[in-house]
């Protein structure tokens, strides 16, 4: 079985197949999608093989959230999991600098 991180990005890229029309080139935010998905694919390379400091895993993180929130949009998908789906932060925390 994949890692879930790639396993949620194989199906997002498998419902942005499913949806044809438009392609990349025509639909900004579907091209943004697919941009979002290569990063991932390319630093989970790195990631799994140690390669990455701890720092620089924080980019994974932000992209693997990217890909969770995109995953989410398909959340009725018979093949979505739900608990692919992000953490849920009240913003008020986010505002405050995180829970005291």
């Amino acid at each position: 079985m994949p890692a879930p991180d790639k396993a949620i990005a194989r199906f997002v890229a498998d419902r942005l197949a499913e949806r044809g029309e438009p392609t990349p080139a025509v639909d900004p935010l579907v091209a943004a999608a697919y941009h979002v998905l290569a990063l991932h694919g390319d630093l989970l390379h790195y990631r799994d093989h140690g390669i990455l400091s701890e720092r620089d895993a924080a980019w994974i993180d932000g992209l693997s959230l990217a890909v969770r929130l995109l995953a989410a949009r398909w959340k009725d998908h018979n093949d979505y999991h739900p608990d692919w789906a992000p953490a849920v932060t009240d913003s008020h925390d986010l505002l405050e600098g995180g829970p005291r």
